[in-house]
């Protein structure tokens, strides 16, 4: 029963994201730059997985600082938009678009420098789950490699505001599981969302193999910069 409520949320943030992908791009337009600086100094050529790229705007900002980025997304709909980012913004050569599951990457291991994730495991259901795309994460980073995370921080606040996610036998898959609301063409899409402590995110690094050398509250202005959850660790 828990495998068949895992997929099920795994389809509903696929399909959401699916659905709400025009209207989502045209309102997150600008990267946030607060956490691509994370990484630390970027190098022209250096090889970044964007992991969760959405519409692509992190992905064209790194590119435009000469970097080569894989922008990996697994709602085909967010890629379509993304690639009209690249193609407007002329960073066609630098950004490759690839359909795929955070949990299972497409790739080598140790091909990347660097590593961002922003505002996309909290989208992944089941701690089982989450550990699996940390430790994708650890095995496709270079020894040395930066991985940066971002996530929504657990709040009482945005709990009680919240709908909790129930499964059937009304029992939480758990604490922290909640459906965000997000309205477009005056529909209302329920968006699953896991929301985190600091140390259960950097739980998730450790039990990769990773070193922690932060979790951080920031984010796009002071007035949102409490509800963000960031990691920073490097590859041993």
């Amino acid at each position: 029963m828990e495998d068949r409520c895992l997929r099920l949320l795994v389809e509903n943030v696929v399909r959401v994201y699916d659905s709400i992908c025009e209207g989502y791009s045209n309102l997150r337009v600008k990267p946030w730059i607060w956490a691509v600086k994370w990484l630390g100094a970027l190098r022209v050529g250096d090889w970044i997985l964007d992991a969760g790229a959405g519409s692509g705007r992190h992905a064209v900002y790194m590119a435009s600082l000469g970097c080569w980025v894989v922008a990996l997304d697994i709602s085909l709909g967010m890629l379509r938009e993304a690639r009209r980012l690249v193609e407007k913004n002329g960073v066609g050569g630098f950004v490759y678009l690839v359909q795929a599951d955070l949990r299972f990457l497409p790739f080598r291991g140790e091909c990347f420098d660097r590593y961002l994730s922003v505002a996309a495991l909290h989208h992944i259901p089941g701690r089982g789950s989450r550990v699996k795309v940390m430790r994708e994460a650890a095995r496709c980073v270079r020894p040395g490699g930066i991985v940066v995370v971002t996530v929504l921080r657990l709040s009482f606040k945005r709990l009680l505001k919240a709908l909790l996610y129930v499964l059937p036998g009304r029992r939480l898959l758990e604490f922290g599981d909640v459906l965000l609301v997000w309205r477009h063409r005056g529909r209302k899409y329920m968006r699953y969302y896991h929301l985190f402590t600091g140390s259960e995110l950097a739980g998730l690094a450790d039990k990769a193999g990773l070193q922690v050398r932060r979790v951080t509250v920031d984010g796009p202005s002071p007035r949102l910069r409490s509800a963000n959850l960031v990691l920073v660790c490097v590859k041993p």
